[in-house]
């Protein structure tokens, strides 16, 4: 049981990017979080410029391409990842002279926290402060963590969350159960905290090797940087 029945991140749905540039869901999330942690509206089209971020997505975007013109690019390699939102987060946190905390809590480490009710509880109260949040990665989308809800007549609790997607946003709610049935089938699936404050270890029930790659001790920027510096 979740110590609240309900929470709502309003910054979350005010920073919202809807709808999208095609296929690049996770760009956008990144956006949203990002735009909530520096108090200002950042879009989509200042990372492509800024950053690439297009020519390491699947859409290997040229940096001259329009952006209102995507769909006759072809779709190749393996799109956005998790490290990948940490590496964008750690770039723009850096350059906005923030210091980038982030914590990939995927796969087992996803399910062994959120089945403890005192380490979700921990969790959310974590991402109540408006510098926390989470980039959630379900089956070939990201999306933003905007809030919790637990029905008060099955128990079931459900995410509530700002989705960039046409198809699917810019609100929607998704089971607790439905995330973690993915993450048991597959390491990626779960949540990726980011902030610009440390991350507490004691929020979480065990800390893992997994939970803090390179590129998240290591502070690694997205790939184009990489290659400048």
């Amino acid at each position: 049981m979740i110590s609240s029945q309900s929470m709502l991140k309003h910054n979350v749905f005010e920073h919202l990017i809807f709808p999208q540039l095609p296929n690049f869901c996770g760009i956008a999330a990144c956006c949203t979080a990002l735009s909530c942690i520096l108090q200002r509206q950042l879009t989509e089209q200042e990372l492509h410029t800024q950053y690439e971020v297009g020519r390491y997505t699947k859409l290997r975007i040229p940096v001259d391409h329009p952006l209102d013109n995507l769909k006759s690019i072809p779709r190749l390699g393996q799109g956005f990842s998790n490290w990948d939102v940490v590496r964008l987060i750690n770039a723009v946190l850096l350059d906005y002279e923030k210091e980038p905390s982030s914590v990939i809590l995927c796969g087992e480490d996803f399910v062994r926290e959120v089945l403890n009710p005192h380490r979700l509880n921990s969790i959310l109260d974590w991402l109540q402060d408006n510098s926390s949040h989470a980039i959630v990665h379900i089956m070939n989308h990201y999306a933003v963590f905007g809030g919790v809800l637990q029905s008060p007549k099955t128990r079931e609790i459900y995410l509530l969350l700002a989705d960039s997607s046409v198809q699917t946003g810019p609100f929607r709610s998704i089971a607790l159960s439905e995330i973690i049935n993915l993450a048991l089938r597959d390491q990626r699936y779960g949540v990726v905290l980011v902030s610009d404050k440390p991350i507490p270890q004691n929020i979480f029930e065990l800390w893992t090797a997994a939970m803090t790659p390179p590129e998240v001790s290591e502070r690694k920027r997205f790939a184009r940087i990489n290659a400048k510096r």
